[in-house]
């Protein structure tokens, strides 16, 4: 019950063979003893405990030492496999104190989740990344990837602390090309949070803005008139937001792809409001400038998703073709 307790999941009887030494046969006997008791369910060579409120009493039952020798023992089982899972060795790296192993594998779980969408645990796994990692750049990047995938989970109160500490990190390494952006997110999340007036959080944007322009970084430029333009529309400043819509058109082609990412995806939302054809086309180019499994790439989706369900597009092939991926 101790390994199932540290697993967390379902278990085949051979592995808990192989963890244990024990025969199967033994295993068998003990897992059946458990059944009876109902502390377990079974399913052909599968077992599990019956109700997490058992696992934790069981869990925490185990000594600190304990505990941690467990862990190891898993990871090192999971890291005999052929392609092993990065988020469970993560997971029991971290709680075996095994700080070095644990932050590299999180930062691949990490990388892993980001890439499929699940925001959540991509910002769970950086953390444990931040944690254990001894490289200050590694630490600084962990901690801002982190503050990302709260923000793209629109989990704001989490982030803006987050996005902040990273931009220090970023800062103290001389990064001003990363901390511009992670700058910009944390505006953004003080605002959706409630903790930032439309002025100021429109200011911030514009000296990032300025700062931006200066180094010729066309992305962190049109990041910059993103932000800005969602505020004008949420505070009704329409005026506004064609002047920042004819910007970003200004810099349509300048910068790598990312830039053009940036550019077209904040076009699209300025041209909603004047011509429904050119706002699709707009999100669609930014789409096309993306890099498949790159986090941008879910937030163009998004984006172009946005448009099609503004113009009652939500239904189609294209935009069910895009909830898909």
């Amino acid at each position: 019950s101790a390994l199932l307790a540290i697993g967390a999941g379902r278990m085949r009887l051979g592995e808990i063979s192989a963890l244990t030494g024990a025969t199967v046969d033994e295993v068998v006997q003990v897992a059946e003893e458990l059944q009876a008791a109902r502390i377990v369910h079974g399913e052909r060579d599968r077992i599990w405990i019956a109700h997490d409120l058992f696992r934790r009493a069981i869990y925490y039952e185990l000594s600190e030492p304990r505990r941690a020798v467990l862990h190891r023992r898993m990871a090192m089982f999971l890291g005999d496999r052929e392609d092993p899972p990065a988020d469970e060795l993560a997971t029991h790296l971290d709680l075996a104190g095994d700080a070095s192993a644990a932050a590299g594998y999180a930062w691949l779980a990490g990388e892993r989740c980001l890439a499929r969408g699940t925001v959540a645990e991509a910002a769970h796994f950086y953390a444990v990344t931040a944690r254990n990692d001894t490289d200050p750049r590694r630490v600084a990047e962990a901690t801002a990837r982190q503050g990302i995938a709260h923000h793209l989970g629109r989990d704001m109160a989490r982030a803006a602390p987050v996005l902040e500490l990273a931009s220090l990190r970023l800062r103290a390494l001389g990064d001003l090309h990363q901390a511009r952006r992670i700058d910009i997110r944390r505006a953004e999340a003080l605002a959706e949070d409630g903790n930032a007036e439309t002025a100021d959080l429109i200011a911030r944007l514009r000296a990032i803005k300025e700062e931006a322009q200066d180094e010729e970084d066309w992305e962190a430029v049109a990041l910059a008139l993103d932000g800005e333009l969602k505020a004008c529309l949420l505070s009704e400043q329409l005026p506004r937001v064609n002047e920042i819509t004819a910007e970003l058109e200004s810099l349509d082609g300048r910068g790598e792809s990312y830039a053009q990412v940036a550019v077209n995806g904040a076009m699209s939302i300025g041209l909603m409001l004047t011509s429904a054809d050119r706002a699709r086309a707009a999100a669609r180019r930014a789409l096309d400038h993306t890099r498949p499994k790159d986090w941008s790439r879910l937030v163009a989706i998004n984006r172009l998703f946005m448009v099609l369900v503004q113009q009652g597009r939500a239904l189609t092939g294209e935009a069910i073709e895009l909830v898909s991926e």
